[in-house]
């Protein structure tokens, strides 16, 4: 195929959306047009945000049963349009793996869907890593933006029924105060950990989980606590935070 010489970001987006729509017909409308925007940004300035802007691609596209097939030949007709200069500049091992990955992840959590409507730690993870991926493409703080509330609660003195009926009621708790959308996922023993928007009304929401978990007769006696935790600013340290946070034992 004919590399064609544009030079603006612009062009080379419509460019590479026409390409795709040439060859996908219909199921091209998965490919956002402004998340389209972002990585023919990213690639053309050389950003660092290219391989981390592709995992989400691929993430994203998996979540909603689009093949890897045709996520990788989007993105082989991105490379087709882009001026010579910046299609130097592209690893295209980086770029396949970190698609893949990002595919992967995306399987993951659509063919393990949550459990009463709490997800298992490692959606979380995912979840967590889109966060920074937007973050970065807005070249902003996610520790300013989101946070990480912990709601924990002592087991370990239940039996193996009244212990999964307590987990039951201290799901729902949580999910019906944070009912917004959230990603609610189930850490060790008792503990159940959300991903929020770090807001004004954060720190009551997270007393009314608290209390919801009390009220029940079926955590009776039962110690139950909650708090706030800021995601880590550097992406390197997030995955460590968050299954520090998972375990039993603050």
């Amino acid at each position: 195929m004919t590399v064609l010489p544009f030079r603006d970001h612009e062009a080379v987006t419509e460019a590479w959306q026409q390409l795709v729509h040439q060859g996908w017909g219909s199921n091209a409308r998965a490919l956002d047009p402004l998340e389209a925007k972002v990585l023919v940004d990213a690639v053309m300035d050389g950003d660092d945000d290219v391989a981390r802007l592709l995992h989400g691609l691929g993430r994203r596209c998996a979540r909603e049963d689009t093949p890897l097939e045709e996520v990788t030949s989007w993105v082989e007709n991105l490379l087709t349009v882009l001026p010579k200069r910046a299609r130097r500049g592209v690893d295209r091992l980086e770029v396949a793996l970190s698609l893949a990955e990002g595919w992967a992840s995306g399987t993951l959590e659509r063919r393990h869907p949550p459990r009463n409507g709490v997800a298992p730690l490692g959606v979380l993870h995912v979840r967590l890593a889109q966060v920074y991926d937007e973050c970065d493409a807005l070249h902003l703080d996610p520790s300013n933006l989101y946070a990480l509330v912990v709601i924990d609660a002592e087991l370990a003195h239940l039996g193996p029924h009244a212990s999964n009926a307590a987990r039951t009621v201290m799901a729902e708790s949580v999910l019906s105060t944070f009912a917004g959308g959230e990603t609610v996922a189930a850490g060790n023993g008792g503990r159940v950990l959300v991903l929020s928007p770090r807001t004004t009304e954060l720190a009551s929401m997270v007393c009314r989980a608290v209390s919801r978990c009390e009220q029940s007769p079926v955590l009776a006696g039962t110690w139950v606590s909650g708090w706030v935790e800021p995601v880590a600013r550097d992406r390197r340290h997030a995955a460590g935070h968050l299954d520090d946070l998972a375990r039993c034992g603050r």
